[in-house]
């Protein structure tokens, strides 16, 4: 299940003020300068000939292209035994000013503890106050749930392997909710998004990529209809009304006829209704006969909603293939905090599958070791 998306505004913009402050407080100045006037900005640093076209591309970069500057950040400290601690603390500062805008609070957290620990300043320090803040306050449902559930190779998805047809059925209310032939084609671009962001997590992990297959459906929303609203006890009955529409006397019957006709050996079924609430998934578990599973997800039609839409299918459609909520999990708060799985990021591009979700879905044979209990 999908986290509603918790108020990180205010603490970017804090961090964006202390990160500010602490810039125009800092004069950058690249290898030796004899003729260097003795009067100089609040802080000087002094950047190695070594170091400065990473630290000059950084600096450049920083404001315009943040991901970029970051590659420049990481390769500079990689080498901060020639560099002094101002310039490490520069670096440190830089590197959590991107993480925050990705919403790795956990990653700006530390860099800007290093940051401190090398050369403290008042604009540091709240800068790391405000990461702090930001992470106690994802914490909201943390120690809901005392393990880790996976649900390995279980239902119609069982794993992500192999050929996978997706099922995307798009519920159509009517009224202004209805979709749009714009809303269309975003949600389906959305969607192949969502797809190359899997197939790329699972490239980079030396696994067979999945192939995906897709097939839309619609089914108009009239008054009295589909039980679309976001409640775990009425996915199935949702499902199965689904599919007497769409001319089928059963999910088993319908994912049946989907693998035929496409020949996948998985099967993914998400119902996209187009309102704000929190989206889910009804999957299979192990011990009992399940033969459907699908993904209910709530996320409105509009520009600013294709973000949160992609991050929301990547993370419901991980649910279907086994793997389980990290944002809960009591123990799990410092555990992969990128994992798209656990905290939101700002685009699902930022986002990783950790080792925990990589093996829940099939795409690892061991079990990683957690600070936390995992059941199957």
């Amino acid at each position: 299940m999908r986290k509603k998306p918790l108020s990180t505004g205010w603490a970017l913009f804090y961090f964006a003020i202390a990160s500010g402050v602490f810039f125009q407080l800092v004069s950058v100045r690249h290898g030796p300068d004899e003729g260097a006037p003795d009067a100089v900005a609040p802080v000087e640093i002094v950047v190695p000939p070594a170091l400065a076209e990473e630290v000059r591309q950084a600096e450049v970069l920083l404001g315009r292209d943040p991901d970029a500057a970051l590659k420049h950040i990481e390769r500079a400290l990689e080498r901060a035994d020639e560099a002094g601690p101002q310039l490490s603390a520069l670096l440190h500062t830089w590197a959590a000013h991107v993480h925050a805008l990705r919403w790795h609070w956990h990653r700006a957290r530390d860099s800007l503890s290093s940051a401190v620990s090398l050369a403290p300043t008042d604009e540091r320090r709240r800068a790391l106050a405000a990461a702090e803040e930001a992470i106690r306050r994802a914490q909201g449902e943390r120690d809901m749930a005392q393990a880790y559930r996976a649900s390995r190779n279980t239902g119609p998805a069982a794993a992500l392997r192999g050929r996978v047809v997706v099922a995307y059925v798009l519920v159509d209310p009517a009224g202004p909710r209805r979709w749009t032939d714009v809303d269309r084609v975003f949600a389906r671009s959305t969607l192949a998004r969502v797809e190359r962001w899997y197939v790329a997590k699972a490239a980079a992990r030396g696994v067979v990529a999945p192939e995906f297959v897709d097939r839309v459906f619609e089914v108009p929303l009239a008054g009295g209809d589909l039980p679309v609203f976001p409640d775990v006890d009425r996915a199935r009955s949702t499902a199965l009304q689904l599919v007497t529409n769409l001319g089928h006397d059963s999910l088993r019957q319908w994912f049946a006829a989907l693998v035929g006709e496409e020949a996948a050996d998985q099967v993914m079924l998400v119902v996209h209704t187009p309102q704000d609430g929190r989206s889910f998934s009804s999957i299979c578990t192990r011990g009992g006969y399940c033969d459907s599973e699908l993904s209910l997800v709530y996320v409105s039609n509009g520009p600013a909603s294709w973000d949160g839409l992609a991050f929301t299918l990547a993370h419901e459609g991980l649910h279907l293939f086994g793997a389980g909520d990290l944002y809960n999990v009591s123990g799990a708060a410092d555990y992969a905090t990128t994992d798209v799985m656990h905290y939101l990021s700002a685009r699902l591009e930022y986002a990783d599958v950790g080792d925990l979700t990589a093996w829940a879905v099939g795409w690892e044979r061991s079990r990683p070791t957690t600070p936390f209990i995992v059941e199957e």
